[in-house]
């Protein structure tokens, strides 16, 4: 059996039609697990009235935790050999349990993953963009691959409870969240787990205004210390990953006119670990600088 695991905030305007999407899988042996995180919206409402006439749902609800506490809580409440993850608002196309299960089995792996449509404005007619995901298995020898780039969007991920309780599940830290689930992945390749990337569009993963990751500062932040916490060595290449990520947020917080003591706190895990006190001491001068000399001091310190 396949336990889809549904972390829903604030998305009671898509929730049916999301799980409309799992009840019209061409794969029979599902349960729903959906919990709704603390959402202000009529999100809980809708979960339960769609449980009602579904005996297969089950709905958890508890205060706002973010996307890796919430599905951890969906996890230890599923009876599934099997875990599948979906977003709230996205939508899986018919036979994407069906052809991932058979992949799973034939490949003799602990993941699969697969390509999707991505739906910017959320535009579900939309067949423009895709995730450009690779045909292959993926193993321990491709950590390097994943320290460039994250390579598996977290709607289209099935794999075994197996894999999933090996790795620790999903980091639950506020500051990685967006990053939780690349962070995840990273820890299931570092203790042995494969992969296999599947290149068929099964999901339509929306984009709008109210996604998690609908701007560049809310994709940077958690990346900055996703990247400095993932397992495995710190080599050139995921250095000079970590630096252009938080060059980024930091441009990033510039253009957009926001508050540039959002890159505080990555900046200061980032001394910490790799330029020691005096930057430490330099960090903390320039948060009380004006914002031109704070970002000047901020980027000569990477």
């Amino acid at each position: 059996m396949v336990s889809i695991i549904i972390p829903a905030y604030n998305c009671a305007s898509y929730l049916a039609e999301t799980v409309e999407s799992v009840q019209g899988q061409t794969y029979p042996h599902i349960e729903i697990i959906i919990v709704n995180d603390g959402s202000t919206d009529a999100t809980l409402e809708v979960a339960q009235q769609l449980a009602k006439n579904d005996a297969r749902i089950k709905v958890l609800s508890h205060t706002n935790s973010k996307q890796g506490k919430t599905r951890n809580v969906g996890v230890a409440a599923a009876s599934g050999h099997y875990m599948a993850f979906l977003d709230g608002d996205d939508i899986w196309l018919p036979n994407k349990l069906e052809l991932q299960i058979a992949a799973l089995e034939a490949q003799g792996v602990d993941l699969v993953f697969s390509d999707g449509f991505i739906c910017l404005n959320n535009d579900l007619n939309s067949r423009e963009h895709t995730f450009q995901i690779s045909q292959k298995i993926f193993d321990r020898n491709d950590l390097e691959l994943f320290y460039r780039q994250n390579q598996i969007p977290t709607s289209t991920v099935v794999c075994t409870k197996a894999a999933f309780d090996i790795a620790g599940g999903f980091n639950e830290e506020l500051e990685v969240q967006n990053c939780e689930d690349y962070l995840l992945w990273v820890r299931m390749l570092d203790k042995g787990c494969s992969f296999y990337g599947l290149d068929k569009n099964l999901i339509l993963y929306r984009v709008h205004p109210t996604s998690s990751t609908a701007t560049r500062i809310n994709q940077l932040r958690p990346l900055s210390f996703a990247l400095m916490r993932l397992s495995g060595p710190i080599n050139d290449a995921r250095m000079q990953r970590i630096r252009q990520t938080l060059r980024d947020l930091l441009t990033e917080l510039n253009t957009q006119n926001e508050d540039v003591q959002k890159a505080v706190q990555p900046l200061r895990e980032y001394c910490n670990l790799f330029k020691g006190k005096w930057a430490l001491l330099m960090l903390h001068i320039s948060t009380m600088l004006p914002r031109r000399i704070f970002l000047a001091i901020a980027w000569r310190l990477i």
